[in-house]
């Protein structure tokens, strides 16, 4: 074997390696073969366990790191035994049971981490005042119970991670001794009770507290540490308000998550001084009063800004023109915060998600919006707001992921001809459906829309004083797939539905007929069975609207067909005096007979046979026209 000259072996590195050898194999080769060996490191080496107790033979281990095995074994209590062991690493080895405590009470162990195994028991025991660790992360393991108060006894603990496990109780307040603190990760078990103010821990980087239970107000002490850079305590239970802290030009703090709490208030002003600021998260708090966006432009090194769901009003005007706009803002979410309009945001150049739902924006949604980010907007949402349309001329990118624009006014869709893919899904098309006892107070002209122009059947059509309880939706020339969502066969006042030139497959709802382009769709009122389709593998033509695409003849032949028809009956209205009068009685006849009011109207015949002259004018003028051109 590799290993039975090496008896003089002190360290051994065969990270990666695919050894694949049972526990018992692999561990009585090293002690058997290495009895000198100080470091054992075999990373991801395909080991099987259980850990042997062959193992307890290599009296000098200091270093054992195995981690990424299948060791699927409890982890034994002999190396309680190695008197120089420094590091203990099993990350992600599917350990089993309990946890020995005397591991924890290990003199020389400096760094313990067995994350990742989340089978994993056990309770962390109570610390002599000689412990000598630096490092303890547990995280995603099923450690549970209380953190014990001599923790403050690890005097030299540096890094602790218990993210993802089952603890309880207050954190300690004596871990505010604990000068050499750098990580605390405490994020997502069920402490209770109020933070520690760490006041102590001036080298303190990352304070993560995420996903508990802690009350009471956020220590002020916190915005001061001068190494603090990263400050998450969201989805917790805390109050009160923030107030100004003492402002230290050299503040390091990238990241400030408070999200999801009770905390109320004015946001301090303190805040718009954390020059290093990368991400700041008020969102889903009880802040108040008006916060002018132009402020945070003094944090050059934004990129993420969420204000959503507080009790503000956002002003997003922007009068200081000297500030750059944001030059690194990727995300600003401003959901719920009383805004009005889209002013002053179309200069965000980098911006990749852009939230303003649930606010009271009217009007339509602006042209310049899709340019927003210059290419690198990814994810708009504009729902729950008073939006009536989109402004033309538009043409969604895309890139896009995600467009939301659910419970507005929207009455006419058109997203025709842009490179949309994916589900039509069904939950706008049930939002589309509309409930008829919304208009039943509506009197007058309230119930109309000025002029709207749609392109239908690749004719534009202009819709002048259209009711709003029509709906008009144009969804052609992209690349949706998959079924047409039953709901939209259900839109009661659905006008003019064009979904054509798609990939769209399954069974036409009832009542559509715009469904040109689609080779995979079958049943009526197609002449193609669903039953005889089988498997729809059939690629839909290209987008008709393309110039270097092939003529096609049949949409010639029935333009060729019209031309010669209507120009039949416009020669005839033209040149037949007899035929021209023939045509002008049933005219009147027809008008007489569909328009007379219920009441009835003496002069009724009179007026239809003015307005059946006055179309046969128009008509002259029309054929005038033509002939001239």
């Amino acid at each position: 074997m590799l290993l039975q000259n090496l008896t003089e072996l002190r360290e051994l590195y065969l990270d990666g390696v695919d050894i694949s050898a049972q526990g018992s194999e692999w561990c009585q080769a090293i002690s058997s073969s290495l009895p000198e060996l100080r470091i054992l490191s075999l990373r991801g080496c395909s080991l099987s366990g259980p850990l042997h107790p062959s193992l307890s033979k290599l009296h000098f281990l200091s270093v054992v790191q195995l981690d990424g095995n299948s060791i699927s074994s409890t982890l034994p209590n002999f190396f309680a035994n190695f008197s120089y062991l420094i590091t203990l690493s099993l990350i992600e080895c599917g350990l089993q049971g309990s946890v020995p405590k005397i591991i924890f009470q290990i003199p020389t162990l400096e760094i313990l981490d067995l994350s990742f195994n989340v089978e994993l028991t056990g309770t962390i025991p109570q610390f002599h005042r000689n412990a000598s660790l630096r490092t303890i992360s547990l995280q995603s393991t099923n450690f549970s119970g209380p953190l014990p108060n001599s923790i403050g006894n690890i005097s030299m603990l540096s890094k602790i991670d218990l993210r993802h496990c089952g603890f309880t109780g207050p954190i300690p307040s004596t871990m505010v001794t604990l000068t050499g603190l750098i990580h605390v990760d405490l994020s997502w078990n069920f402490f209770n009770g109020s933070i520690p103010p760490f006041y102590m821990s001036k080298k303190l980087q990352s304070l993560l507290l995420s996903g508990n239970s802690l009350s009471g107000s956020i220590p002020q002490s916190l915005f001061s540490l001068p190494s603090l850079e990263t400050l998450r305590l969201s989805y917790n239970q805390l109050s009160g308000r923030l107030y100004e802290f003492p402002t230290l030009h050299f503040s390091s703090i990238v990241v400030l998550d408070l999200s999801s709490n009770r905390l109320e208030g004015q946001i301090p002003e303190s805040f718009f001084t954390l020059e290093s600021l990368d991400t700041l998260d008020l969102s889903h708090n009880f802040f108040n009063g008006t916060v002018e966006l132009e402020k945070f432009q003094r944090l050059s090194n934004l990129t993420v800004l969420d204000l959503s769901y507080n009790n503000l009003s956002v002003d997003t005007s922007i009068t200081n023109t000297s500030l750059s706009t944001f030059p690194q803002l990727f995300m600003l979410a401003l959901a719920s915060c009383n805004l009005q309009n889209f002013s002053d945001l179309q200069n965000l150049h980098n911006l990749g998600f852009l939230d303003l739902s649930n606010n009271r924006i009217t009007g339509e949604v602006p042209n310049w919006i899709w340019e927003i980010g210059n290419g690198a907007l990814r994810s708009l949402n504009l729902s729950l707001n008073l939006l009536v349309g989109l402004q033309k001329p538009y043409h969604i990118p895309n890139r896009f992921d995600v467009l939301d624009l659910h419970s507005n006014l929207l009455q006419v869709i058109d997203l025709s001809v842009n490179k949309l893919c994916g589900t039509i899904p069904p939950c706008l098309a049930k939002q589309l459906v509309n409930d008829y006892g919304r208009y039943r107070f509506f009197s007058g002209d309230q119930n109309y829309w000025g002029t709207v122009i749609v392109i239908v059947k690749g004719a534009e059509r202009e819709f002048v004083k259209i009711l709003t309880i029509f709906t008009v939706i144009d969804f052609s020339c992209n690349n949706f797939q998959g079924e047409i969502p039953d709901a939209i066969g259900d839109l009661r006042s659905l006008y003019t539905l064009n979904i054509s030139h798609n990939t769209f497959t399954g069974t036409i709802p009832k009542a559509l007929d715009s469904f040109k382009g689609n080779t995979g769709l079958c049943d009526f009122p197609l002449n193609i069975s669903c039953r005889h389709t089988g498997k729809i593998d059939n690629v839909p033509p290209s987008n008709p609207y393309r110039k270097d695409e092939a003529i096609n003849w049949d949409y010639v032949s029935v333009a060729v067909g019209y031309v010669v028809g209507l120009g039949s009956i416009l020669w005839l209205l033209f040149f037949c005096r007899s035929f021209r009068h023939k045509f002008n009685d049933q005219l009147t006849k027809f008008l007489k007979r569909y328009l007379t009011p219920k009441t009835g109207e003496k002069d009724i015949e009179k007026e239809c046979k003015e307005d059946a002259k006055l179309l046969m004018r128009m008509l002259f003028v029309f054929c005038q026209k033509s002939m001239m051109q």
